[in-house]
This record gives C-alpha cells, structure tokens and sequence, in this order.
C-alpha cells in the first residue's frame, strides 16, 4: 500500500519480526550472556504495545487482552532469566 499508512505497515511489521522472531531466536542460545538480546525483547514488547494506543476510548478485548499477554511475556521472561540484574545494566 503506497503512502504514509503503507510505510505504517511495514514498520509493524518489521517490528513485529525483530521482536517476535529474530531477538528469541538469538537470545535462546544463552540467555544468560545475551542481555542485550533480552533487552531489545522487552523494548520491543513495550513499544508493540504503546503502537496499538488510540485516541479512542479503550475496549477491554481489542485493547486491554493483548496488554495483559505483553505483561505477561514480559514477566515470563524476566522472571524466567537466570540473572535478573544483568537486565537492568547497560
């Protein structure tokens, strides 16, 4: 789709795939030496979520069900990491 809406899309999905596919596969390795990798993961999260914002009024299936799975993975992976302070260090 040509234009800004076009561009829109495709930076979703490049988003999307860098942080559901490429950053896991990377990190799986060993996660315990890859905190950047976690890092991007949970930048990645953060930033799904506040592209799905709207000035709208939010609905609880459309807008509340996939912030509560990005919680929920981010929680998951955070406390699933070996060495949870690394995360916090540059």
């Amino acid at each position: 789709m040509p234009g800004p809406v076009g561009h829109i899309e495709n930076y979703m999905i490049a988003l999307w795939a860098v942080t559901l596919v490429l950053t896991p596969m990377l990190a799986r390795r060993d996660p315990a030496r890859a905190p950047g990798l976690i890092q991007v993961y949970l930048l990645g999260i953060l930033a799904i979520v506040v592209s799905g914002v709207r000035g709208e009024r939010p609905q609880l299936l459309s807008d509340g069900l996939p912030i509560l799975v990005a919680i929920a993975s981010a929680a998951g992976v955070i406390l699933a990491h070996p060495d949870r302070s690394r995360l916090w260090r540059m």
